[in-house]
């Protein structure tokens, strides 16, 4: 293979789909809202006009194999189904175990909000008031770079306006970028494919061409 054939390979791995991922206990039935400010530009503009959520219910427990799965699939999952734009003031109907979709900031305003239904799943026995754990996955990190004084915290109860915090942070691969915030781990999930690496993709594709560009040495 040329030194070329290389370079294309390692620049054509995929950004990593997420970067943050914690692990939240909601209400089955619950409403909720997701509060993103502007903290760019010295609270000028948002860190992105875009980002991509991805909402996976883990179980009524934080059962480390079924959120391993998750972690594992994350990656594929977002780059498949990310893709329906979810402007500004909308809901997000949560109504399956799996729920994605593109956030578009409100670039005009200092804030942007969502709500967030939790439905129920009455054909997997989810009913209203049942209490569940759900892995949030984010492009950005949603405490570091979308919470400002004007916005608040990211995840609130819609009924009480009460701060849902997270159970757990999820480890990830930064590669360097890193926001100092860490809460309780969660669960480490057993790295049985790499996916639950968001850049792991990037590492193999350099590591590749590390070996390559050796044999030209």
């Amino acid at each position: 293979m040329s030194l070329r054939s290389l370079l294309v390979l390692a620049m054509a791995a995929p950004a990593a789909a997420y970067e943050w991922y914690a692990v939240f206990k909601l209400e089955h039935g619950a409403e909720y809202k997701i509060n993103l400010g502007q903290t760019a530009s010295g609270g000028t503009a948002y860190a992105d006009p875009a980002m991509k959520l991805y909402f996976a219910e883990v179980g009524a427990t934080l059962d480390a194999a079924k959120l391993d799965t998750l972690v594992d699939g994350a990656e594929s999952y977002m780059q498949t189904y990310c893709g329906t734009d979810a402007a500004e003031g909308s809901i997000i109907e949560m109504d399956t175990e799996k729920k994605c979709a593109n956030l578009v900031m409100n670039t005009t305003a200092a804030t942007s909000h969502w709500e967030l239904h939790f439905e129920e799943h009455a054909h997997r026995r989810r009913l209203s008031g049942e209490m569940s754990y759900v892995a949030i996955f984010a492009e950005h990190d949603m405490h570091a770079e979308f919470e400002s004084a004007a916005s608040g915290h990211y995840l609130t109860d819609k009924a009480t306006g009460d701060d849902i915090e997270p159970e757990c942070d999820g480890e990830v691969d930064h590669s360097g970028h890193d926001h100092g915030r860490r809460l309780a781990a969660c669960p480490k999930p057993a790295l049985s494919d790499g996916a639950s690496k968001p850049a792991a993709a990037v590492a193999l594709a350099l590591a590749g061409l590390a070996g390559g560009l050796a044999l030209f040495l």
